[in-house]
């Protein structure tokens, strides 16, 4: 296949939840990223008891052209995972769903759901405050 010269440009702007809206700007800081769809979720509600303290529906789904950009993404989410700044269950923090996603590029979807609303805000203040910086460490190791 014909890989053509492209350009990254600015085509419109989008409405996000607030709730999710630094955690989709945060993935697409990374050039390849493009995300579909998002949402910050609801409370779930029970009958009879009404409304519980975790959140359902909490999403972003999104496509990364770039192998080695998804893999710091997904090294971060993991990382985070394991560490002491994940304030919920570490099974409970996320979940990450493949889909194919019919482009010209036959494109993998990536739909990451949150159990809890704060998650995402989590992550994006640990990639800032300890994965960045852990990974300029590392890089600097190198001969």
């Amino acid at each position: 296949m014909l890989k053509h010269k492209e350009k990254k440009i600015a085509i419109k702007e989008a409405r996000v939840d607030d709730g999710i809206c630094n955690f989709v700007k945060w993935l697409n800081k990374f050039s390849s990223v493009f995300t579909l769809y998002s949402c910050e979720g609801n409370l779930l509600e029970i009958p009879g008891i009404g409304k519980t303290k975790e959140f359902i529906n909490c999403y972003v789904l999104f496509y990364c052209r770039d192998k080695e950009q998804l893999k710091i993404i997904f090294d971060c989410m993991a990382s985070y995972k394991q560490s002491s700044h994940c304030t919920t269950s570490q099974l409970a923090a996320f979940s990450i769903e493949t889909s194919y996603c019919k482009s010209l590029n036959d494109d993998i979807a990536f739909d990451i759901r949150f159990k809890q609303k704060t998650v995402p805000d989590e992550i994006v203040k640990y990639y800032y405050d300890v994965y960045k910086k852990e990974i300029l460490l590392r890089l600097e190791e190198i001969p």
